[in-house]
């Protein structure tokens, strides 16, 4: 067999154990079944979150901000832990909420400064660890990342703020519009640094790349891409960016 029929057999084989859309709807409470090939979501979580624990977990601390404990447990009961931000003098379920999902090389105590930015502009923040990571209990994988912040939104949704956006940073982005896929869209959301599609390395099928689940997004979508990011680049989110005005 030529090297490049092998090749493709191999890469068709491994397409066939990332599952599909009806799978992932029937399989809903198979939290360890991962959408993409099981070995390649392990390595490449390994190695996300070896970078993150890199910058550890440093004390919050912010004038004028209080930052409190919003932890939950998961529909596996894995503890899912994260913190909302707030301006101390505001009553926090009385402001707009954001909901920033991190990507995948972040921890949520890292982005304690970004979460007290909106808070002294009068926004609520929340930021959750994904599972595995930080203060979060658990093995992360995307079936479950996917479910922990479809549940993340609905309870946040669950508070009464008078509106919820979400923020989502790289990964975060993959995840946050899968989870949109049957779950009531925020009031607004902003996709910074996203890639429209998921690498070719991972054997994800079609399906999960933000280009094709940018549908899922609200009317009110601000896509951010930068000329000097040096992860996604530029050409890497211009699919997404025509995708989102075309909406």
């Amino acid at each position: 067999m030529r090297p490049a029929r092998l090749l493709s057999g191999i890469f068709a084989g491994l397409l066939c154990l990332a599952g599909s859309p009806l799978s992932f709807a029937q399989g809903g409470s198979n939290l360890d079944e991962p959408l993409c090939p099981a070995w390649i979501e392990r390595l490449l979580f390994d190695s996300y979150r070896n970078v993150a624990n890199q910058h550890g977990r440093p004390q919050k601390s912010w004038p004028g901000v209080t930052f409190e404990e919003q932890s939950f447990s998961a529909q596996d009961g894995t503890e899912i832990y994260g913190y909302r931000a707030f301006a101390q003098a505001q009553e926090p379920e009385q402001q707009p909420a954001v909901v920033i999902i991190l990507g995948n090389a972040m921890l949520a105590d890292q982005m304690y400064a970004f979460a007290a930015y909106f808070a002294v502009h009068d926004f609520t923040a929340y930021v959750f660890d994904y599972r595995g990571y930080g203060g979060s209990a658990g093995v992360p994988q995307s079936h479950a990342l996917v479910k922990d912040f479809r549940e993340v939104l609905a309870r946040v949704a669950g508070k009464d703020h008078p509106e919820l956006s979400v923020y989502a940073l790289s990964f975060g982005g993959v995840i946050s519009l899968v989870a949109l896929a049957d779950a009531q869209p925020p009031d607004a959301m902003v996709l910074d640094g996203v890639p429209s599609s998921l690498p070719w390395y991972a054997f994800c099928p079609d399906w999960l790349d933000p280009v094709e689940t940018v549908a899922h997004a609200p009317e009110r979508t601000l896509v951010l891409s930068g000329t000097a990011d040096p992860v996604v680049p530029l050409a890497q989110m211009a699919p997404l960016r025509e995708r989102a005005e075309e909406l």
